[in-house]
């Protein structure tokens, strides 16, 4: 185990935030790991504290000294004049690269299992720029004279009761994230990478997107990779995952998919952990998050669920070289899931307790079989095997019951032991470090 203490930035956040981080904390302290944390107020508590930014000032600038914050979910004002936080941040950080792992684990039921992969989104630009407002006659005039009878023909008004929204794509950051996610996929011996995007529509904007793909993979031809139209990329991601494979698209198209893969993994956004990283190998810049939301519906009333902020903060550790102590809260996780105790957002699969059942029943039944069993015995057994064959798939998931702090306290109570399975998320095997540029 490590005995570095680690200097992080933390930021509790809103709804559920506050209980999810100190669900995660309390985990990580138990497993002994050394945290130096800078707490900050962002979010609904810096705005109560008269912050108009909605950040606590030194905030920004104690992440760029430490290089790693750990974000609880955060809440944007609704109306007019109000940016989301989230986004905020990432530009003010320069946090270019989205990385969202999608998982599905052999304790829970899944949807859709066998995914096992990572997926790059482009953190900086496409329709999040936020260029959006209400078309007056005024941009309509500018509309009219950029794109002449392309955007007559439409016959809108500018009267006030249309907008308009701007996507901007450029060399420089379709670039960056393409030539991370090949630069991960080769360090990581990962199957290939998939990148997407909408080119036959959207053709200056990303059909720039395909066009850097194009030639970073002709220039790292080493690397498998693929390109598809999005809409068919979605579908194919969907049916056929890549397991340790590499996804790669624009901003948009990236929050989509990765909730999508979230769901198909494991039927939840509370198990989907994130990180936005920035910078360059000599001094990164990674920010910790879970992908879901503060889900205020359930805030304040023990229901949340820890696991997609734990898993974050399991990928911060094992960034910042805590390695063994992240796999050792992992296994006391995926040991939990197997003792059957999940929040209740959770389904636990419980098939494989059923198949160890059947297969025990089949073996005493071979037992009596070799003893010479009477008739009676032998056809009672036979009898039991064969319901339980016929029902052993009938109950495929139990929903989890327990509490925020049960299942907090569950984990704790599960450190140091290990799994009966080894299953490795690619969380824990990949280097995050390995999609950083060297310094200019």
């Amino acid at each position: 185990m490590s005995n570095k203490s680690t200097e992080i930035v933390l930021a509790r956040g809103d709804g559920i935030g506050p209980e999810v981080a100190q669900a995660t904390l309390d985990i990580i302290t138990a497993a002994g790991v050394d945290l130096k944390v800078r707490e900050f107020l962002i979010g609904d508590a810096a705005f109560a504290a008269g912050h108009s930014s909605g950040i606590e000032p030194g905030a920004m600038e104690a992440v760029r000294e430490c290089g790693i914050m750990l974000k609880a979910p955060l809440n944007t004002p609704s109306g007019e004049g109000f940016r989301s936080l989230n986004v905020t941040m990432r530009s003010a950080l320069g946090l270019w690269a989205n990385v969202r792992p999608a998982v599905s684990y052999p304790q829970l039921s899944s949807p859709m299992a066998g995914r096992n992969l990572t997926l790059f989104r482009e953190n900086t630009e496409g329709m999040y720029v936020g260029l959006t407002d209400i078309l007056n006659t005024q941009d309509k005039a500018f509309f009219e004279q950029r794109f002449g009878e392309a955007f007559a023909a439409l016959d809108y008004k500018g009267d006030g009761t249309e907008s308009f929204g701007v996507q901007i794509i450029s060399d420089k950051a379709s670039e960056r994230i393409i030539r991370a996610s090949m630069d991960f996929a080769r360090a990581n011996r990962s199957a290939e990478v998939h990148a997407m995007s909408k080119p036959n529509i959207l053709k200056a904007t990303d059909g720039r997107f395909k066009n850097m793909y194009s030639d970073l993979a002709a220039a790292m031809s080493d690397v498998p990779s693929r390109f598809s139209i999005a809409d068919a990329g979605f579908g194919q991601s969907a049916a056929y995952p890549k397991d340790r494979g590499v996804i790669v698209t624009q901003n948009l198209y990236g929050d989509f998919l990765s909730d999508v893969m979230a769901f198909l993994a494991h039927g939840s956004l509370g198990l989907a952990p994130s990180v936005n990283i920035g910078g360059d190998k000599d001094h990164p810049i990674a920010m910790f998050e879970a992908v879901h939301g503060t889900a205020p519906d359930i805030a304040g009333q023990g229901k949340a669920n820890p696991t997609a902020f734990l898993l974050s903060a399991l990928m911060m550790l094992k960034f910042t070289g805590h390695e063994a102590e992240a796999q050792n809260i992992h296994d006391a996780l995926m040991k939990t899931w197997e003792d059957g105790m999940a929040t209740g957002d959770v389904w636990l699969s419980k098939e494989q307790e059923q198949n160890e059942d059947f297969v025990n029943a089949l073996n005493a039944l071979i037992e009596l079989k070799a003893q010479g069993a009477g008739h009676d015995d032998y056809f009672n057994k036979y009898a039991e095997v064969l319901s339980m064959y016929e029902n052993r798939k009938e109950i495929r998931a139990e929903r989890g019951s327990l509490n925020t702090v049960e299942f907090t306290k569950a984990v704790i109570g599960n450190l140091g032991k290990k799994p009966k399975g080894d299953y490795k998320p690619c969380y824990l095997q990949d280097d995050y470090r390995a999609l950083l540029p060297e310094v200019a």
